[in-house]
């Protein structure tokens, strides 16, 4: 099931040129396989506060249901420009995150069963 999500992640977006780095409407990423998991890395949305970032999780966590495919990720904010303490940041970047289903593990590590509606 990781390889068909894996497929239909890579057939709705687009590689970038020169890199690992992929793009969907207005974000850019990286997801490798890590176990029997997909990590998800380097997430980028390029206009802050657009809602473009909330609907690439949104599609990309849905896709990850449908193939039954757990998820992984680090959250790790890039840059801190909003006036907060790393902390605050960090906090807040979890939050996000935990919004579509993430929970918290060791340090800065997240992860993200498949969701169905017995578990959801």
């Amino acid at each position: 099931m990781k390889h068909e999500f894996l497929n239909t992640v890579r057939k709705e977006s687009s590689p970038l040129h020169y890199s690992v780095d992929r793009y969907r409407d207005g974000v850019t990423f990286r997801i490798y396989e890590i176990g029997d998991a997909v990590m998800l890395d380097s997430l980028k949305a390029h206009k802050q506060k657009s809602g473009k970032g909330s609907e690439f999780m949104r599609w990309f966590t849905q896709a990850a249901d449908r193939h039954h495919t757990t998820l992984r990720l680090q959250a790790v904010p890039s840059f801190n420009n909003s006036g907060r303490t790393p902390e605050e940041d960090q906090k807040k970047l979890e939050e996000w995150y935990g919004r579509f289903g993430f929970v918290k593990g060791h340090l800065f590590d997240m992860s993200r069963a498949p969701q169905t509606p017995e578990n959801n």
